[in-house]
């Protein structure tokens, strides 16, 4: 049925409150009043047949159910209150925004194992509210934008596993534990959770970064490794991180669809670790390196980037109850200098940076563009750990890699099967260098000190002008 409201409005009242007045005040003229009737209806009808030309159908609207929170468990706490606030909000980030601490604080308190998440869900007339809330529920992982889990083992051998996971319509929280927690491992465990929380942070921004140097922080005296594990949707691309730290070692794994990192640092020699302020500049000589590596071999600026903070957050700290090593004697090289110093003061290490081989230009597909970077240090001695009577520091660092890039540097290159768009440059690096520190001690207990350096070059550059090669360069 079709129905004008505004017409409604028009047509009823007036004449109806008329004849009900009429009606009252002039009982005896039910003729008048019936031909009054007569002339409204007709006069009505008129109305709406001249009205009806304007008329627009409109389909009933449909239905829509709106979506309903469901939640594991109805409660107060700090965790659940943190996720109601969060859950409004969208990305990783923001849905995350101090769960990781939080977690970590609640063992402090409250040990034991726990369990909190909330989802949206639309109530549907063939399913039962429980039942569609806990589907909703039970389904919060299987389309995870986030997850990111921590493993911590104590020097007793407890577990526990701290994981957050982050959906378009889901988030969820966890503690477990492999068994009862001791105060102090309880306390040991919460003091890591405003690095928890900067790692989980960092890796979940719209801009990944990685800050994981407090995680390496721990208290070894109560606890004997820490395992993060992240994975994440950034843009529909998939981003992971795999980082380990226990008493010997450090090691660290990242990837992107296009690039991978694998770093390892090795904390067995800590007689070797210099001040904070000398591996400071060893870690910028390092970053350098990278730095360098990355613009030369055309390496994506911002997995450089990332890399770089990967590194210096590691070198940064051995953990808390690592020390410096002692002073060495003063050297007998020309000039005087402490050998201290020539040393890099760092834990010995080893970075390795790939990025995904493509054939990118399809009329000559044996070129392909790769990056492919490797750094490392590594030291021996012979003798005590403390008075070593020889120390050999090696530092090494490769760089292979191959790229396309525009003649002219400002514009974009778009290669294709057509010629016009075959004018470019074809470029392959090849370099390497490295850097041999030797202390051996005399019979005075002075150090002889020896220093080898060696670097080697490579870049071949061809030149292409629609498809014709017109020029080939090698350096040297």
């Amino acid at each position: 049925m079709l129905v004008r409201s505004d017409l409604i409005t028009s047509i009823l009242p007036s004449p109806v409150t008329s004849l009900r007045s009429t009606a009252s005040a002039e009982t005896d003229a039910p003729t008048r009043a019936k031909a009054e009737l007569a002339s409204t209806i007709v006069s009505n009808s008129s109305a709406l047949e001249a009205n009806a030309a304007s008329w627009t159908y409109a389909a009933p609207t449909r239905y829509v159910p709106a979506s309903t929170q469901a939640w594991q468990s109805r409660s107060e706490d700090a965790v659940s209150k943190l996720m109601a606030r969060n859950f409004s909000s969208t990305g990783n980030a923001s849905r995350f925004n101090g769960l990781a601490g939080a977690l970590l604080e609640r063992l402090k308190t409250t040990p034991g194992d726990y369990q909190q998440a909330v989802a949206n869900y639309v109530p549907s007339s063939n399913t039962s509210v429980d039942a569609a809330a806990q589907t909703a529920l039970s389904s919060i992982g299987n389309n995870a934008s986030a997850k990111v889990s921590l493993n911590i083992r104590t020097r007793s051998g407890t577990v526990v596993n701290l994981t957050l996971i982050n959906q378009s319509d889901g988030l969820g929280v966890e503690i477990h534990s492999s068994g009862p927690l001791s105060a102090t491992e309880s306390q040991a465990i919460a003091q890591l959770s405003a690095s928890f929380e900067r790692a989980v942070q960092g890796f979940t921004a719209d801009k990944p970064e990685v800050d994981i140097a407090g995680l390496g922080d721990y208290d070894g005296t109560v606890l004997s490794s820490i395992d993060l594990k992240g994975q994440m949707l950034r843009k529909g691309d998939s981003y992971r991180l795999d980082f380990h730290a226990d008493t010997s070692q450090r090691s660290l794994k990242m990837s992107s669809p296009t690039d991978q990192v694998d770093m390892k640092i090795n904390l067995q020699n800590p007689a070797l670790w210099r001040s904070p302020a000398q591996r400071e500049q060893a870690i910028a000589q390092q970053l350098q390196k990278i730095g360098q590596a990355g613009s030369r071999g055309h390496g994506k600026a911002e997995w450089i980037g990332i890399v770089q903070d990967a590194f210096a957050s590691m070198q940064r700290s051995y953990g808390a109850n690592a020390s410096d090593g002692a002073q060495l004697p003063a050297s007998t090289g020309t000039p005087p200098v402490k050998d201290s110093a020539l040393l890099s003061g760092m834990a010995d290490f080893a970075l390795r940076i790939t990025g995904m081989t493509q054939a990118t230009n399809p009329m000559r597909l044996e070129e392909t563009d790769r990056f492919d970077f490797s750094l490392a240090q590594t030291t021996s001695t012979t003798g005590p750990a403390d008075k070593p009577d020889s120390i050999q520091q090696r530092q090494t660092s490769r760089l292979k890699a191959s790229y396309h890039s525009a003649l002219d540097g400002s514009a974009k290159l778009e290669l294709s099967s057509e010629k016009k768009s075959q004018n470019y440059f074809y470029t392959r690096i090849d370099d390497q260098d490295s850097l041999v520190v030797t202390l051996t001690r005399q019979l005075d207990q002075s150090m002889q000190v020896k220093v080898e350096t060696s670097a080697k070059t490579s870049a071949r550059v061809q030149r292409y002008e629609l498809g014709m090669l017109v020029e080939d360069r090698s350096t040297p």
